[in-house]
């Protein structure tokens, strides 16, 4: 019973996390918020050193922690060291939507 109730407690945080960022950006579309989500969570981890990505993936939510982790090889070199290549990252792992700003999506 108690792995049930933690893994509802972690789609829980998940969907109240996607559910704050609809409202911050006033989007109606849980996909597009989700995709947006992990987009921005990958390209962090991928500016960061090992250590940092480490330790912010250490203090996400335990399913969120899983998607920030996901396709992560700790043993490459961070790759999105300036703004540029940051925004870059999130606007691929969007598939180029036009409809997404990575400059406007909130911090």
């Amino acid at each position: 019973m108690c792995a049930r109730h933690d893994f509802n407690n972690a789609l829980e945080v998940t969907q109240n996390w996607i559910s704050d960022l609809m409202w911050r950006l006033r989007w109606h579309d849980r996909e597009r918020v989700y995709q947006a989500l992990i987009a921005t969570l990958h390209a962090l981890r991928d500016c960061l050193d090992r250590d940092h990505a480490v330790y912010m993936g250490a203090r996400l939510p335990a399913l969120l922690r899983g998607f920030y982790y996901e396709g992560w090889n700790p043993g490459r070199r961070a790759n999105a060291r300036n703004r540029n290549s940051f925004l870059e990252r999130i606007h691929v792992g969007v598939q180029r939507d036009p409809a997404v700003d990575p400059e406007w999506l909130p911090a």
